[in-house]
């Protein structure tokens, strides 16, 4: 992995993937996610991004990022199960950066875009560890690109499962009936009733996003989710910039597997928001049913704001 901010020299694609990597994951996952990233039919670039690694750790990533595979299970006659693994027979090209501080979703969405942005890629898309894509899923988002220019972001169907448990389709909404004003589009009307997109895999311009994000000048970076919200930052950031009249569609392609395994820490630098959160305790990333509805009420509110305004929940019982 080449450890640089720099990209311009080094980079061969127009995307560039993030993978944010706050402990280190099971690394079969890993692979497999990684796997799909390699063998896709339209080259990208992936940055990953660490925080508390040790060299160790950063280089049983880089091992496992220049050789991937996924593991096909096979039953014997006898029964039993045999492994085996399929090796990638393409290179990804990979960066890593060290994370100082820890990120929640809204900052590794900005750090990626402003990566992005700063080395003239076209295109982000963000995937967790533990997840994969189609692999054909770039190649079918860019000729969607390509057919419809005044679409900013590509949603794809996605395949939920909850501790290997599938549990339905995600992003599927705009494609029922009756759902959207137009077919396949997201609009505010029906984000207003249903939070119905989740924001990993898609495909999101840069361009587009830029005009409608805030702009910090001493630094001069975009700040296209707003960092100070939690859990409903990437619902606000749909809001808005559907609201400003950005167009988002989501593919009629199942082309991304969103696996959601649970965990006793819940953590936000993940979207992944567990159902029964507010039985967590707080000490464990819990929240109130209170603080949950506050959250969800005010990305109702903030999106006709560019900026981050910072709000802060205050509960009711102080």
């Amino acid at each position: 992995m080449k450890e640089s901010m720099n990209l311009k020299e080094s980079k061969q694609s127009n995307c560039l993937v993030a993978m944010y990597l706050y402990e280190m994951p099971d690394i079969k996952n890993l692979s497999e996610c990684l796997y799909s990233l390699a063998e896709q039919s339209k080259p990208v670039d992936l940055v990953v991004y660490t925080k508390g690694f040790t060299e160790e750790q950063v280089e049983l990533v880089r091992s496992t990022a220049i050789n991937p595979y996924y593991t096909l299970a096979h039953r014997e006659e006898n029964g039993t199960i045999r492994e085996e693994q399929v090796k990638a027979t393409k290179t990804l090209n990979v960066f890593h950066i060290a994370c100082e501080s820890d990120l929640n979703f809204a900052k590794i969405f900005n750090n990626v875009f402003n990566l992005a942005n700063e080395n003239g890629y076209e295109f982000i898309s963000l995937v967790e560890s533990e997840d994969s894509y189609s692999l054909k899923w770039f190649d079918i988002a860019q000729r969607y690109a390509d057919e419809n220019p005044n679409i900013s972001v590509f949603l794809p169907l996605m395949r939920n499962s909850i501790n290997g448990t599938f549990t339905g389709l995600l992003n599927e909404a705009a494609w029922a009936e009756g759902m959207s004003e137009e077919a396949g589009k997201i609009d505010v009307n029906l984000l207003m009733k249903y939070n119905c997109v989740n924001p990993l895999g898609a495909v999101y311009k840069v361009e587009a996003i830029k005009e409608y994000s805030e702009l910090d000048e001493a630094s001069n970076t975009y700040r296209p989710m707003k960092e100070s919200m939690k859990l409903t930052h990437y619902y606000e950031f749909f809001l808005r910039m559907i609201y400003n009249d950005l167009k988002v569609m989501t593919i009629p392609r199942l082309c991304y597997e969103l696996k959601i395994v649970r965990k006793e820490v819940f953590t936000d630098s993940t979207c992944k928001l567990p159902q029964d959160i507010t039985t967590y305790p707080v000490e464990r990333g819990g929240i109130s049913n209170e603080e949950g509805r506050y959250w969800f009420e005010l990305a109702k509110k903030e999106y006709f704001f560019d900026e981050d305004r910072k709000k802060i929940y205050e509960p009711s019982y102080q």
